[in-house]
């Protein structure tokens, strides 16, 4: 009876060790995405190099999440060359970018000071599945038509590759990484679009995995954070706080419709480490909040006035 009860645990460990050997680790460290994007609001427009990476671990309630941040470089152009526009000068940045976390073969993101959890990615997929509604897919018709792989240092990735009734602009969903549209950007952007230049770990480069150069410095000075804001709560009634190590070097705060529609918005400090924001005036929908230091840098926030 020992041996039995001996030789059926030892078939449960090693049937244990099995299905975790199936999960593939996401959010390795030396993780690297590199992404390029295009926003299209205003006079000029924003484009945008720049680096995903892993910087530790936090837990937030029962969760213990990867910390990522981002940093690269924006440069501002007119979309038409108009000798009236003045663009500002290109300037580097580097701030957090969210919160992720792996639970088997799903992805979750939490926003930066955000209250709950979103769905970003389900990886357990087969063809002729629809994609689940996330935090980067609105869509309810997105199929999976093949599977391909990709291999991934030992691991080996599915890349599903993707269509619906209507034009795809990222149409491959690649395990653990993301779409070729980049990490947590949407499927479909509307008002600007991104791309996944490729990904790296521990300085090899997977995708593309074409032989191309992954350029993971973006050919900027890497900085460190020096200024860093976050904006709550969102979605939000009408109130913004703003919360930053240095509330008086806030030097401006616009808010930027759908249609690319500016407006100046009046701002108080309310201590060293705050700034209220007053969103009363304007119409509810979606806004893109622009942040102007006194170093001239941007940081750009997605808000929903309810």
């Amino acid at each position: 009876m020992k041996i039995k009860v001996f030789f059926r645990t030892l078939f449960f460990l090693f049937l244990t060790q099995a299905l975790n050997a199936q999960i593939p680790d996401y959010l390795a460290s030396g993780s690297k995405w590199r992404i390029n994007s295009l926003s299209a609001w205003g006079e000029c427009w924003t484009q945008s190099k720049y680096v995903v990476e892993i910087t530790g671990d936090t837990t937030i309630g029962s969760y213990t999440y990867k910390k990522m941040i981002h940093h690269g470089l924006n440069s501002f152009m007119a979309p038409f060359p108009n000798p009236n526009i003045n663009c500002n000068p290109a300037v580097s940045f580097s701030s957090p970018y969210a919160f992720i976390r792996q639970d088997n073969l799903k992805l979750y993101m939490r926003e930066i000071y955000g209250q709950n959890d979103t769905l970003l990615y389900d990886f357990d997929l087969q063809i002729g599945d629809t994609l689940p509604m996330s935090f980067n897919n609105s869509a309810n018709n997105i199929t999976v038509s093949s599977i391909s792989a990709l291999q991934v240092g030992t691991e080996t990735r599915k890349v599903f590759h993707l269509n619906q009734g209507a034009p795809l602009q990222n149409d491959s969903l690649i395990e653990g990484i993301g779409h070729v549209g980049g990490l947590i950007g949407p499927f479909n952007p509307f008002e600007y679009s991104e791309e996944l230049v490729c990904f790296a770990l521990n300085t090899t480069t997977y995708y593309q995995n074409m032989g191309l150069t992954c350029d993971l410095n973006v050919g900027v000075v890497e900085i460190a954070p020096k200024f860093e804001i976050a904006i709550f709560p969102n979605p939000t009634m009408g109130n913004l706080t703003i919360q930053t190590e240095h509330s008086s070097e806030i030097k401006s705060i616009e808010a930027i419709n759908l249609l690319g529609n500016e407006v100046t918005l009046d701002f108080s400090i309310q201590g060293e480490k705050e700034v209220d924001v007053k969103l009363h005036e304007l119409n509810n929908g979606f806004y893109t909040i622009r942040v102007m230091n006194t170093l001239d840098q941007i940081f750009m926030y997605k808000v929903i006035k309810e």
